[in-house]
This record gives structure tokens, sequence and C-alpha cells, in this order.
């Protein structure tokens, strides 16, 4: 259930969802398209109480998004359907998360950029208009695709890191704390040193 109603709010933001009627087959996916009623099927009560019994087998689960793989093209216009990754498009990483607002559109695609396992990646960040979802179909997934982006391996390297705001706060939060501490270090020495040098006099 969890897995539906987060590939529901993909698709709401992203409209991969919208599908062919007059041909019945999936369309190809189109950021910033509104999803058809085939995006969400449902009857009667269900109906107002906003429940969907189906969706549409073109769209996406964000279960299924997160640890895919994600390809440059190294400045290349990504074609809209491939049958297999092209060899010039090298590995850059995987989609490590995704990030909505409260309305639940898709804000942000977070991708781990090198490293291995999980280690020693590189968080980055695009908007999702940055990811091009690109058709791969095959005899087991009609609907199969891969996802590029234009920038460069070296350019994703070096982008700036992405930090979610909880992690922002608990640095921010970090820094203070070791602010403090070194300036009550700082205050105890000089403390200690008038102490020392009074005791003298006295003697």
């Amino acid at each position: 259930m969890k897995s539906l109603m987060i590939s529901t709010l993909l698709v709401a933001a992203t409209g991969l969802g919208a599908a062919a009627q007059t041909t019945g087959s999936a369309a190809a996916p189109t950021a910033g398209k509104a999803p058809s009623s085939a995006a969400g099927t449902t009857t009667g009560a269900n109906a107002k109480a906003g429940f969907l019994t189906s969706v549409d087998p073109s769209e996406l689960q964000a279960s299924k998004l997160i640890g895919t793989k994600v390809y440059s093209t190294g400045g290349q216009q990504a074609p809209q359907q491939v049958k297999a990754v092209p060899k010039a498009w090298k590995d850059v990483g995987s989609v490590g998360d995704l990030m909505l607002n409260r309305q639940g559109q898709v804000k942000a695609v977070v991708i781990n950029v090198g490293g291995f396992l999980g280690i020693g990646d590189h968080r980055v960040a695009l908007n999702l208009s940055g990811l091009k979802f690109v058709k791969k179909p095959n005899s087991a997934n009609p609907n199969g695709f891969v996802l590029a982006v234009d920038q460069s391996p070296s350019a994703m390297k070096a982008a700036p890191a992405f930090q979610t705001p909880a992690e922002q706060m608990q640095k921010q939060q970090a820094l203070k704390h070791q602010t403090g501490t070194g300036g009550a270090m700082g205050t105890s020495g000089g403390t200690s040193g008038s102490g020392t040098a009074g005791g003298g006099i006295t003697n």
C-alpha cells in the first residue's frame, strides 16, 4: 500500500502514466503532462473516498525507481527510445531518493554518484526535468526504460553535495556546539592563568 501511494504521487507529479486511448497501448512518458483517467481506476464508494484499485502498467513505483542506474549521455541529447544502452553512455550512479513537497510534487531526484554499495558516494540532486526517461522495451517488460542525464560524469562528481533539511540542521547544531565548546575552553584557560598569577603575588 505504501509503494502504491508513493507511486501515485510520482505519477501525479510527472505525468508518466498517460495512456493512449485510441490504440490501447501505453503512451511514452511525458514530463509535465497530466495523467489520464486511466492512471487510477476505482468505482462506486471508492471513487468518493479517493481510493485506487489499480494503476496503468506504464506507471512507476517509487520503490522500483530508487536504485535504478543513471547514465550520462556525455552532453548528447537522449533519444526517446533505445534498444540497448549506448556504449558511449557512462554509468554515473543510481537514484537514491525522491524529495516531495506537501502537495505531492516531486521537487528533486537525489542521485548517488560514484562510490560502492553506498560507501563513498557523492549525493547530488536534480530537478525531475533533468532526468530523462528513455524507453527501452523488451519481451519481459514492454514498458522498460533507462534513466539518463545530459551532464558529463566529471560534472556530476563536481556538482555541489545535496543535504536534506534535517542534515543541514544537524550540521549547524554541530558547528554551534563546537564554537561554544571552544569559547568555554578559552575562558576556562584564561581564568586558570589569572588564578596562578594571583597566587604568585600572594606568596
